[in-house]
């Protein structure tokens, strides 16, 4: 039993390295690509450190180097920061800012379509909870048959 136990630290102390690796990783490739030579006629300055937090973003998915929660909470900073301190697509001279780049970043939140999403999975999680799931079921199977033509 004491072998398990330290196979079990071991592993976790291994996952813990190449999550540190992973998210070195991530940043590194996020400041490359944002430092990438630019003059913005083809790409603007904001499209290229978007596209560098996106490359960080998917670096963090697919590694699964932190929690979902910690990712959004570190790709929202970054759009903040990144994208609010670009020049501005209408006006390069003046900077995109922080308050505009936090709202784009949110902006896609408070759609009508995200809050009917949200009320769904919360009405499917409240009909499991309470087993109305299965009690639904149970009446259509009641009123229509269990023969397959019928379902």
């Amino acid at each position: 039993m004491t072998s398990t136990i330290h196979t079990t630290d071991k592993e976790l102390k291994n996952k813990h390295h190449f999550n540190f690796l992973w998210i070195t990783l991530a940043f590194i490739v996020l400041i490359v690509i944002a430092l990438l030579p630019n003059d913005g006629a083809v790409l603007p300055i904001a499209g290229q450190r978007a596209l560098a937090i996106l490359a960080f973003a998917v670096i963090l998915w697919v590694t699964e180097a932190v929690s979902y929660p910690v990712s959004s909470a570190l790709i929202i900073s970054l759009i903040g920061l990144l994208i609010g301190l670009a020049p501005s697509t209408a006006d390069p001279s003046k900077l995109f800012g922080t308050s505009s780049a936090l709202n784009m970043a949110l902006g896609g939140f408070s759609s009508s379509s995200v809050a009917l999403v949200a009320a769904a999975l919360f009405l499917a999680v409240a009909m499991q909870i309470t087993k109305l799931h299965k009690r639904l079921a149970l009446w259509i199977l009641s009123m229509v048959g269990t023969k397959t033509k019928a379902i």
